[in-house]
């Protein structure tokens, strides 16, 4: 994951643009490999993945100068819908850790846990979506 970068000049816009867009994009291949997973173990491996990428992601976002606080600065309206975010990260990174949990554990059937991962990744799309739409709108 790249850090957002830190400028002050009226680009800061398109730089973050980029910034998100390469973070979601490698967050896009590591859900494509869920989706992809041919056994239990590169499933597991796969969530494992998207839990490491996940929260450095998220700790970019949140970062002092990271995408949430330029935003916040530049469109202070925006700042219940950056908290909603922010509270949104915390449910996808503890829905995930549970999910990381669940694929350890040889007792849950694989088919459910395909489907868990489905969901958690198209919530996960929504998310970069709805960001990207904020972003773009500030």
């Amino acid at each position: 994951m790249n850090p957002l970068p830190i400028a002050t000049s009226a680009s800061i816009a398109d730089q973050v643009t980029r910034a998100l867009a390469d973070d979601h994009g490698q967050l896009r291949e590591v859900t494509a490999r869920l989706a992809l997973a041919p056994d239990r173990g590169a499933l597991a491996e796969a969530l494992e993945d998207l839990s490491h990428e996940l929260r450095e992601h998220f700790t970019h976002e949140e970062h002092a100068r990271g995408f949430y606080e330029v935003l916040a600065e530049r469109s202070p309206g925006h700042r219940p819908e950056i908290a909603r975010f922010v509270e949104e990260h915390r449910e996808l990174l503890r829905d995930l850790g549970h999910l990381v949990w669940r694929s350890q554990e040889r007792s849950a059937p694989t088919r459910e846990l395909e489907r868990a991962a489905a969901e958690l990744t198209a919530r996960l799309h929504d998310h970069e979506a709805r960001e990207m739409r904020l972003l773009q709108a500030a």
